[in-house]
């Protein structure tokens, strides 16, 4: 029964980019891949089996010269039609579902062609699931997913604040509507009282100096007089 890898997906584009690169002069083995930091600690082995699987490198850690040259392919879609084939004589059970419609198999069929091949719990297959998938981007067959980004809870925009600006003494009053004002004068000539009344409509929206200069000139005219 073939143990098919489950590593990360980041860690298998990692070691890929990095061997593209160039590859150790030694032979590869945990260590190599600590020393590269592309796969979570205590899990470097899941790598190094996982290209053991599609036949970067053999038992001890070395690649054989024709996988040098696959790697040393600078074009990215020559270097994918190259890698692409290691990964079918890799997976041959898996392509004999459907051919070349296996790149793109879901997620789930994925899942569960892993399970009954391995036997494996939900999440070992899903990982394995993962791990072809990211053998399948590299290959060119698969488009690249961003990582999602983990999203804050949906809240409403905040309204902007309008900023409350304190009047100024120079600014006019705001326009109200006004009642008329009666200002009464009492007077007493040639033993005849006498009331005059008057009432005035004071215009809205003028400024404090005109409402002064409104009742100075009555006091000074009417009430005085």
């Amino acid at each position: 029964m073939t143990t098919y890898p489950y590593p990360s997906a980041a860690s298998i584009h990692g070691v890929v980019g990095r061997l593209r690169n160039s590859f150790p002069k030694k032979a590869m083995d945990v260590k190599t891949i600590q020393h590269y930091g592309i796969a979570p600690q205590k899990k470097e082995d899941l790598l190094i089996k996982a290209l053991q699987f599609i036949s970067v490198i053999d038992g001890d850690g070395n690649p054989t010269e024709e996988v040098r040259e696959v790697f040393s392919t600078h074009d990215d879609g020559a270097f994918a039609e190259q890698f692409g084939k290691m990964i079918e004589k890799a997976y041959p059970e898996l392509f004999d579902l459907q051919g070349e419609q296996t790149w793109n198999l879901g997620r789930d069929e994925l899942i569960s062609f892993f399970r009954r091949e391995n036997q494996t719990s939900k999440e070992i297959g899903s990982r394995q699931a993962r791990a072809f998938i990211a053998f399948a981007e590299l290959s060119g067959k698969r488009q690249t997913l961003e990582p999602k980004q983990s999203r804050s809870p949906r809240t409403e925009p905040r309204k902007k604040q309008e900023k409350k600006v304190p009047p100024s003494a120079t600014s006019k009053p705001s326009v109200v509507e006004q009642s008329p004002s009666v200002i009464e004068t009492h007077g007493k000539k040639d033993g005849f009282a006498l009331t005059v009344r008057v009432e005035i409509n004071l215009p809205g929206g003028e400024s404090k100096n005109t409402y002064d200069a409104i009742f100075r000139s009555i006091k000074e005219n009417l009430m005085n007089g």
